[in-house]
């Protein structure tokens, strides 16, 4: 057995060779560091492997940009980024502060948290037999790229009648199926790419233009962050953009995304508190005011602050500190509180099974952690949090990595899938839309992959209807 994942990319090069000979000399970096960390550095174990992974994953991730579509690559970066580093960093630099969210000691913390995501990674780079990996490459025919033209079309159009009916009319039940669908401009995105439509990137500006004027209305970024990396890793194939162009990129928007993210917190609070977004200024105006003179206004003080709100809106480590705190599994002798209905839930529908959660229900996520949430705030444990919450330290780690085997499954059987329909890798991103991040917890991360997955098996049914083949 071999826990090795085969790598897939989406071009008619074989840069696939090359990524596993860059892979090597990363990993010859990574251990050159921690020789250094050892050598120079006292600190845990614990510690030492997390940053050490953190660098690994990060390299991984660069380097695949470009030469496949790194769907592990990103999930497992923002796990450890979220799990690991992020709360080592509370605890090293914000708990100095007295602004630290954590709330078990770093040891106790780790013990747990690093077995656990190194489960759910390995989990997902688990192979069940030895084969050679298929490359995934995509020659697509004059008459297929005709084809993406007019599909990438309709799905814009199509999300766009979604978002309308979604805004004007919703429909009670369809809730679901209706957000699928205004997500459907995004893959249409990826098949204008990849067709002869000399005016796709006209069709691109109009689902990108739009959704990022209403993500900053509405302050939620994460959702656009998402499909704007899968548009880059897409764009990067296409264009062959070297490793070193993603590098800088990389780096540039990750400091422009801790300055984004504390001009986001002064933001809500505005629009929160005053609504002068509605009474004064479009909330577009607001943002760019408040970007603008935080940018101006930068100095040491307000750079250590926007370091440290970035660092607290990464750490997820923080909700697991809370379940490891309540300890549910030891101290009430309770386990798999959740899971067991929640497995029925995926499964089932809620006419037949009464008793089925409802995503954003934070009844679990107020037993696990002990925090005193209100009914209308949604917020969830995370895969870490729902191992540890169910089933205990030890049962905790194997869940995630029994976790990590069923994303590896799903992902792998799509890319074995492309060799017969290539387009399928376009769909992906939308199908492991929640399990690239690292605050999801198992129901919403199943629910979704599972549903999306039934939804684009008859989006195949249909388009095999209309052109002859599933395209």
């Amino acid at each position: 057995m071999s826990w090795v994942t085969p790598r897939y990319h989406v071009s008619q090069f074989d840069f696939q060779k090359v990524y596993f000979r860059s892979k090597r000399l990363l990993l010859l970096l990574t251990l050159a560091l921690g020789i250094c960390l050892v050598s120079f550095f006292d600190q845990p174990a614990v510690i030492t492997i997390s940053i050490l992974l953190t660098f690994f994953c990060f390299g991984e991730l660069v380097l695949a940009l470009g030469k496949i579509l790194p769907v592990t690559e990103i999930t497992s970066l923002l796990m450890v980024v979220q799990l690991l580093l992020a709360p080592y960093l509370d605890y090293t630099l914000l708990a100095a502060k007295k602004m630290s969210a954590m709330v078990v000691p770093q040891e106790v913390y780790f013990s747990y948290a690093l077995p656990a995501v190194l489960a759910f990674i390995i989990g997902m780079r688990f192979r069940f037999r030895k084969s050679n990996p298929w490359k995934g490459q995509m020659n697509l025919s004059e008459i297929d790229r005709k084809r993406n033209s007019k599909i990438g079309i309709g799905l814009i159009v199509l999300g766009y009648a979604s978002l309308l009916i979604q805004n004007a009319l919703p429909i009670p039940g369809l809730e679901f199926f209706i957000v699928v669908l205004t997500l459907m401009r995004f893959v249409g995105i990826f098949y204008l790419m990849n067709s002869d439509n000399r005016l796709s990137y006209l069709w691109i500006l109009a689902v990108i233009v739009p959704s990022t004027i209403t993500t900053v209305r509405g302050s939620i970024f994460i959702d656009l962050l998402i499909w704007s990396f899968f548009i880059y890793a897409f764009a990067a194939i296409k264009y062959k953009i070297t490793t070193r162009t993603t590098l800088i990129i990389v780096i540039s928007t990750t400091l422009f995304l801790m300055v984004l993210q504390s001009v986001k917190m002064d933001y809500r609070k505005i629009e929160w508190s005053t609504n002068s977004v509605a009474k004064e200024a479009s909330g577009v105006d607001l943002f760019t005011d408040i970007l603008s003179s935080r940018v101006q206004t930068m100095d040491k003080n307000s750079w250590w602050m926007i370091q440290a709100k970035f660092i607290n809106r990464l750490n997820q480590g923080f909700i697991v500190s809370y379940v490891m705190r309540k300890d549910v599994v030891r101290t009430t002798k309770q386990t798999n509180s959740f899971l067991g209905s929640e497995l029925l839930g995926v499964i089932l529908p809620r006419f037949i099974f009464s008793g089925k959660a409802t995503v954003g229900d934070n009844k679990k996520f107020r037993f696990l952690t002990g925090i005193p949430l209100a009914t209308s705030v949604s917020m969830n444990v995370g895969i870490l949090g729902d191992g540890f919450g169910n089933f205990g330290y030890a049962g905790g780690v194997f869940f995630c990595f029994v976790f990590g085997v069923f994303i590896n499954i799903v992902l792998n059987y799509c890319f074995t899938l492309s060799r017969k329909i290539p387009t399928i890798l376009f769909w992906i991103p939308l199908i492991f839309f929640y399990v690239m991040r690292a605050g999801n917890e198992f129901y919403i991360i199943a629910n979704w992959t599972v549903k999306v997955a039934l939804v684009v098996i008859v989006y195949y049914a249909i388009s095999k209807r209309i052109f002859g083949k599933a395209i």
